[in-house]
């Protein structure tokens, strides 16, 4: 649904995001400055799109809460100035978690970090006569408009049934147990 990619339409190197909306694909842009911007990766999660790209030697995550539409001023991530190597496939992020190929040591390390994304989860669920399920979200940043599901096919037992609905607001280390 969503592919992010480097460019250089303008004489140096951006980082667009495409969208796909039915049959057809939406660009955006996620980071264009006189600078290049590299290497970028990925991760989505709902509306929250998360975009981690190389420039300058640091490592630079923005943030988008609207399917790409719109993106958030890119924070640096590395805590050393021009230590992140610059090469394909330096970095990548799934869910808050990046990681990075660094040299801050004259020699090439992993660094990881934690970046500011929900993280939803179902934690338990239990049943009987009616289930129930704890949602939680163990990210770094709120979640919002969480949609759930449930359903219960034992035709054993003569039962069934089917519920969802949707969590307008699930703040960070927060749960909310639905049925």
């Amino acid at each position: 649904r969503y592919c992010v990619v480097e460019n250089d339409i303008n004489g140096n190197k951006d980082i667009l995001c495409y969208r796909q909306t039915g049959s057809m694909w939406r660009r955006y842009t996620v980071a264009e400055t006189p600078d290049d911007e590299m290497y970028p990766a990925i991760t989505a999660d709902g509306d929250t799109v998360t975009v981690t790209f190389v420039k300058n030697g640091n490592l630079y995550m923005s943030k988008s809460e609207d399917q790409g539409s719109t993106w958030d001023d890119p924070i640096q991530i590395n805590d050393e100035d021009g230590t992140v190597i610059g090469d394909h496939r330096t970095a990548d992020i799934n869910g808050p978690y990046m990681a990075w190929t660094d040299n801050r040591n004259d020699n090439n390390d992993i660094f990881f970090d934690i970046g500011t994304a929900p993280l939803v989860g179902v934690s338990d669920v239990s049943g009987g006569f009616g289930v129930k399920a704890t949602i939680e979200n163990t990210g770094t940043a709120d979640a919002t408009d969480v949609e759930w599901n449930i359903n219960v096919d034992a035709p054993l037992l003569l039962i069934g049934g089917a519920a969802n609905g949707t969590i307008s607001s699930l703040p960070v280390g927060g749960s909310e147990t639905v049925k």
